[in-house]
């Protein structure tokens, strides 16, 4: 079996209490993770990051076995740990390595398509919005959102993410009713900064060349 890739979301805050960043790293697909891990981390430009804090979440005695493997390419590796096998702190900058070395993808929150997580390296600059319209269907308000070039695309869309999230009752019922879809303005596309930028503070430099193995 191919070893699950891994996707992370990085979400960096400034207010008047500091600076913060929160990382949600996952295996599986958006919307139905096979298992998350969560960094916080708070800092600021004078002080520099302070170790980070991990969490994990798991329902039941299979569900741990894969949040634990997740965990371990995580953190794992050679260069940088402490002697029990983990490193002597989580920092953002170790953990962006640890993205680097696994080639993970970085995903954002696309509002444009009902917050739905999108790569950054595919993050459509503009485009239109497009939904779907559920008049003479039991619901009341759309299912999804895409963005496509036009009508039709939008519909071939649409199918495939009600397919996807397994809303066949509402399919069916929305293509009976004409696949009637409702068209927006155009959106700002969310922010894509890449998580080496946003680890940064002030003019620091956070690049650690040292080399690692999983």
């Amino acid at each position: 079996m191919a070893t699950p890739k891994v996707k992370f979301v990085g979400t960096r805050t400034e207010n008047e209490k500091g600076i913060s960043l929160d990382v949600l790293a996952f295996t599986g697909e958006p919307g139905k993770p096979t298992a998350e891990v969560r960094f916080h981390f708070a800092g600021s430009e004078e002080d520099g990051w302070a170790e980070g804090e991990m969490g994990v979440s798991a329902t039941g005695r299979e569900d741990y076995k894969v949040v634990s493997r997740l965990v371990r390419r995580l953190i794992g590796g050679k260069n940088g740990l402490g002697r029990n096998g983990t490193p002597d702190a989580i920092t953002p900058a170790f953990l962006g390595l640890r993205f680097k070395r696994l080639r993970a993808t970085q995903m954002v929150e696309d509002p444009r398509v009902g917050g739905d997580l999108v790569a950054v390296a595919g993050l459509e600059p503009e485009g239109i919005v497009f939904h779907d319209d559920p008049t003479g269907t039991d619901r009341e308000e759309p299912a999804v959102g895409v963005m496509a070039e036009n009508r039709e695309d939008a519909r071939m869309e649409i199918v495939h993410k009600l397919a996807d999230e397994q809303m066949f009752d509402y399919l069916a019922e929305w293509i009976a009713q004409g696949r009637a879809v409702t068209e927006e303005d155009r959106g700002e596309a969310p922010d894509a900064t890449p998580f080496a930028e946003m680890i940064r503070l002030g003019d620091e430099d956070e690049d650690e060349s040292e080399d690692e193995s999983e």
